[in-house]
């Protein structure tokens, strides 16, 4: 922390941006590739929001410590051999002092699916399936609701 703000170096990112892949995806009619990373995408986001949750869990409402805040196509770099990676987290070091909701998340990434015309299923699957059991019904209708 210096000045009262926290400050990160991140080695550079390897692999491209999800709105490159979706891109390219769309052009050469390759929906299994798509499904298949928001596949991980909605698994890998869920673990990553309730590993460092900061509440109780309480659906949406549910407080983590690792939330981005502007977490759109731009935003998450996708590589083969590394996975997922964000950047522009500055949103994301405000939520490690003050934990967030965690459908700041999945709003803002919902705008990019709809405005690419994706259908949002798989990846809120993946993601719900991460959650315990005893609240992954009530959660996936709460997450259906979003706009």
């Amino acid at each position: 922390m210096i000045g009262g703000r926290i400050h990160s170096l991140f080695k550079a990112v390897e692999g491209s941006s999800l709105q490159d892949w979706v891109a390219l995806s769309l052009k050469q009619s390759d929906k299994g590739e798509i499904s298949a990373i928001f596949k991980a995408l909605g698994q890998t986001l869920a673990e990553f929001h309730l590993r460092h949750r900061a509440s109780a869990i309480n659906g949406l409402s549910t407080l983590s410590r690792a939330v981005h805040h502007d977490l759109n196509f731009k935003n998450v770099f996708y590589d083969e051999k590394s996975g997922f990676s964000l950047i522009d987290t500055i949103g994301l070091s405000v939520s490690i002092l003050e934990p967030s909701e965690v459908r700041h998340d999945l709003k803002r990434l919902f705008e990019d699916m709809e405005k690419s015309g994706m259908n949002r299923s798989v990846f809120i699957k993946a993601y719900v399936h991460q959650w315990p059991e005893a609240v992954q019904e009530s959660l996936q209708s709460e997450i259906e609701a979003l706009h």
